[in-house]
């Protein structure tokens, strides 16, 4: 089923470059507003355009695509960055225009190249729901797809994500201890307060996890020592904890009173 998808949508997307060759139109830029906004269109009529793993045709035709579409050698040392940033330029100008199918599927390609900041974009207009051509739900699947992606690439925040939507249940099952093993990435290798603090009240709650209020201090301390914008939560979060640790004191009490 793979090989029959995979030459369909290599037939799809190479029928874009006869066309292409034909247009007038004789500046870079213009052609690849033009090639990514017939790719779209072809793509969607072709393939699952939710099938991502298919997008990278895209880029095995990619050198073709400069020799014929943009009247550049293939050997030229900047004719790939020339594509990319061409790319990068439209899909902005896409969105700030609310053009957002055609934006999503330019950060697509980019996510495919590995470009984090592009799975990042791709990922957050996703998870707005700024994606007309997924129903909400499809677009929070893709959404913790590009933000495994970006996350893999050492961007912290996409690694807060993905715990949120393990925590939440947003585009998978509920599964604490998943949503716990991301936060304690983003908390340990890249120092991130928001996740110190999503750890420390997940062992608070004990949730994934057997309970610790004194771990869950500490981890709110880290919070707090690493971004100042953490201080307020996490005094909140503190004063919270210094009740449960004051009604747990007075249980004891009452115990070896009895």
């Amino acid at each position: 089923m793979a090989t029959v998808t995979s030459n369909k949508s290599k037939q799809a997307v190479g029928s874009i470059l006869p066309i292409m060759a034909k247009a007038k139109i004789h500046t870079w830029q213009p052609r690849i507003k033009l090639f990514a906004s017939m790719a779209l269109s072809v793509l969607s009529n072709s393939i699952p355009v939710w099938s991502l793993r298919y997008l990278d045709v895209l880029e095995r035709v990619q050198l073709n695509f400069l020799k014929r579409v943009l009247l550049v050698p293939s050997n030229t040392p900047d004719a790939i960055v020339r594509l990319e940033t061409g790319r990068v330029k439209f899909a902005h100008s896409d969105y700030r225009n609310e053009r957002y199918d055609e934006s999503f599927t330019q950060y697509a390609l980019l996510s495919e190249l590995g470009y984090e900041a592009a799975q990042s974009n791709a990922a957050f207009m996703l998870d707005r729901g700024e994606v007309p051509m997924f129903t909400t739900h499809e677009s929070l699947v893709r959404a913790l797809l590009f933000w495994g992606r970006a996350a893999a690439q050492g961007y912290s925040a996409a690694q807060v994500k993905l715990g949120d939507y393990y925590y939440y249940g947003l585009g998978t099952p509920v599964d604490f201890e998943m949503a716990a093993t991301h936060y304690r990435l983003a908390s340990d290798q890249q120092h991130n307060a928001q996740a110190m603090f999503n750890l420390g009240y997940m062992h608070e709650r004990g949730l994934g996890m057997e309970q610790d209020m004194h771990l869950a201090k500490r981890l709110y301390d880290r919070a707090a020592d690493t971004s100042s914008d953490a201080k307020v939560p996490v005094a909140l979060a503190l004063l919270k904890l210094n009740v449960l640790f004051g009604v747990e004191s007075i249980h004891e009490e009452m115990y070896q009173i009895k």
